[in-house]
């Protein structure tokens, strides 16, 4: 859907740091198995899974009220396929030397089309943005530096793609869910996302009130698969993430199944009637709470 630029939207514009502090260790460096290589394989999986779906949309499927609660169906496919123009244009920009872009020419395009429209048109606007990407991914394994200017400031290629796998993820789980309660945000994206995506940018993502409500808390966060533990911090209203190893003093501790169970809770996409049962909790800082505290993007 126009009016905003897709990644600003879903990432914030501070998630302009190599993620190398980030990835697993011994994760895939420069070369044919980069990990820019990688992150471009998960959103082609991606991409074709949307595609597939948006062909078996029924008209009125495509009205429905997706999980974005100010958007249908068609909506987030406008959304998705507007971000895929204008980050062609920023990536073509910038490897070109030219000059960034006006994403309101092509929101006033998208907003403007029909609810068929707007889902039939996202996967050639995918499509094409997918590869572009693929030959900034061949060109960096090549060994040409390939950063792209996001509000004036440039970002990793790496940076851009996982960005760009964030919106392409969740998005496919809001529309999926509309049709299947059991559907999942895709499990080897979110796998990426919880050992590469800034745990810094994560927290802050946190509501600020909430934060000052809860006064001062630390919470241990165990991921069963893949095996993680991530430290909350709550502290003068202020949100801090980071990795911890075992042990440690805590006010709480809740174990979520899965990553694609973490990445939804801080994308404001927890829903408690069915993922309260899958997590476990202890102390005094209940799953109610941390939804308040990651009201979503």
């Amino acid at each position: 859907m126009g009016g905003q630029d897709s990644a600003s939207k879903d990432v914030p514009s501070s998630t302009i740091e190599p993620l190398a502090s980030d990835r697993p260790v011994g994760g895939p460096s420069n070369g044919p198995d980069s990990a820019e290589g990688a992150v471009l394989a998960l959103m082609e999986r991606v991409h074709a899974r949307l595609t597939e779906r948006a062909r078996a949309l029924s008209g009125e499927e495509r009205a429905r009220q997706s999980f974005c609660r100010e958007w249908s169906v068609a909506e987030v496919y406008s959304h998705l396929g507007s971000g895929a123009q204008i980050g062609t244009q920023v990536l073509e920009a910038a490897r070109s030397g030219g000059g960034s872009p006006d994403p309101w020419k092509v929101w006033e395009v998208w907003n403007a089309k029909s609810p068929t429209d707007m889902v039939d048109d996202f996967a050639r606007a995918d499509r094409t943005y997918l590869d572009a990407l693929g030959g900034a991914v061949e060109a960096s394994e090549a060994g040409e530096g390939v950063v792209i200017p996001i509000d004036g400031r440039p970002w990793p290629l790496v940076v851009a793609l996982t960005a760009r796998l964030v919106e392409l993820a969740l998005h496919e789980w809001d529309v999926a869910v509309v049709d299947d309660p059991s559907a999942e945000v895709d499990a080897d994206s979110a796998a990426w996302l919880l050992a590469a995506f800034p745990l810094d940018v994560a927290a802050q993502g946190a509501a600020a009130d909430v934060a000052s409500r809860l006064g001062s808390a630390t919470l241990a966060i165990e991921i069963a698969d893949p095996k993680d533990r991530l430290r909350l911090d709550v502290t003068d209203g202020r949100v801090r993430l980071q990795r911890v190893p075992a042990g440690g003093d805590w006010d709480g501790v809740l174990a979520l199944p899965h990553a694609a169970s973490w990445v939804r809770l801080i994308s404001g996409r927890w829903r408690p009637h069915v993922d309260d049962r899958l997590a476990r909790t202890s102390g005094r800082v209940p799953p109610a709470v941390l939804t308040e505290l990651f009201p979503g993007f």
